[in-house]
């Protein structure tokens, strides 16, 4: 062999050496990336699961007739007229000026807002009259 051919093969040896380590780097920068994708979107997951929408609902309002068209998720139901007690939930399922489901009427509303409660117990106005 002459010195050429040694210094040659030398080179490809080192070279497919140095790729193994490169190879080796990229699985573990992988690996890493992976962990790192995991680790993000479960702490996402974490902060939105508290979360909550707004309730609301789109209604139909002809004079003192509320038909519900639609609730919003997360949106337990409408009431005629403000919350006025300490469990907004409590009252809707209590009231009779209230609807729970789409499709529902409330009649005789005469008050000056309609207001959603989410299944949370959050309140919004959604109609002010």
């Amino acid at each position: 062999m002459n010195r050429r051919t040694i210094l040659a093969q030398l080179g490809a040896i080192t070279g497919v050496t140095s790729l193994a380590g490169c190879t080796d780097g990229l699985e573990t920068l992988e690996e890493t990336t992976d962990q790192l994708a995991g680790d993000a979107e479960e702490a996402v997951n974490e902060t939105t699961s508290d979360l909550e929408r707004p309730p609301g609902a789109d209604l139909e309002v002809d004079d003192e007739t509320v038909i519900v068209i639609s609730l919003d998720p997360g949106t337990a139901g409408v009431k005629c007229g403000p919350i006025e007690g300490d469990d907004p939930l409590e009252e809707l399922n209590e009231s009779e000026q209230a609807a729970t489901a789409v499709g529902e009427t409330i009649e005789d509303c005469s008050a000056d807002v309609i207001v959603a409660v989410s299944e949370g117990g959050n309140v919004e106005v959604i109609e002010q009259r």
